[in-house]
């Protein structure tokens, strides 16, 4: 289990704990025979993101388990909400 960057986050597809590959905006002192990182590296959940061990990619935002297990509460209700029509019930019953 991650516990540092990377803390509550997995691949939605293949459940890796990573490590990720992310898109980040950083700052850069450039020469002209190159560059030194000059400040700090940021990204945030519309960052793009991939998964190394099965190449899916997304947004960070993906690779947060509290937004999976959102995404699987909301699969859920759909489905309740299915199954109530197919059988007839109302939401009173």
């Amino acid at each position: 289990m991650n516990t540092n960057c990377l803390a509550g986050m997995q691949c939605p597809n293949c459940k890796s704990n990573g490590p990720f590959i992310v898109e980040v905006t950083t700052t850069v002192l450039l020469h002209d025979d190159g560059t030194e990182d000059y400040g700090d590296k940021h990204w945030n959940e519309s960052s793009y993101m991939s998964c190394p061990e099965c190449d899916h990619e997304g947004q960070a935002g993906e690779f947060y388990l509290s937004n999976q297990i959102a995404e699987k509460s909301e699969i859920q209700t759909f489905a309740d909400a299915i199954l109530r029509v197919v059988s007839g019930q109302t939401e009173e019953q």
